[in-house]
């Protein structure tokens, strides 16, 4: 949470993606109302845009979603599989098995 600037006795909810974000932001002690989970909602939200963007970008690369195995396969490049994204990151795995045939 961070202090509202239009009215600084109560708090605003803050989402915080970078150690930048967090050394430049107001963590000190607040003493108004707060209720920091109020905005969860839109962290889900962003997981899933940027997975949304990730699966954009692998497409955009050539490669094809394999719906059953839930790899993205490329007839010349390794498999990939989103493993895990959060609101800041995500963890991907890159199989170098070889290629299987992928029909375009």
């Amino acid at each position: 949470t961070a202090g509202d600037k239009e009215n600084p006795m109560r708090n605003v909810v803050k989402y915080s993606y970078s150690k930048d974000d967090l050394l430049n932001c107001e963590s000190r002690s607040r003493y108004g109302p707060s209720s920091p989970l109020s905005e969860f909602h839109k962290a889900y939200g962003e997981k899933q845009y940027i997975r949304e963007k990730m699966e954009n970008y692998f497409e955009d690369l050539g490669y094809l979603l394999n719906a059953e195995t839930n790899k993205f396969e490329h007839s010349e490049k390794p498999s990939i599989v989103i493993k895990k994204v959060s609101s800041s990151s995500a963890e991907i795995l890159i199989s170098f098995e070889k290629p299987k045939e992928v029909t375009l």
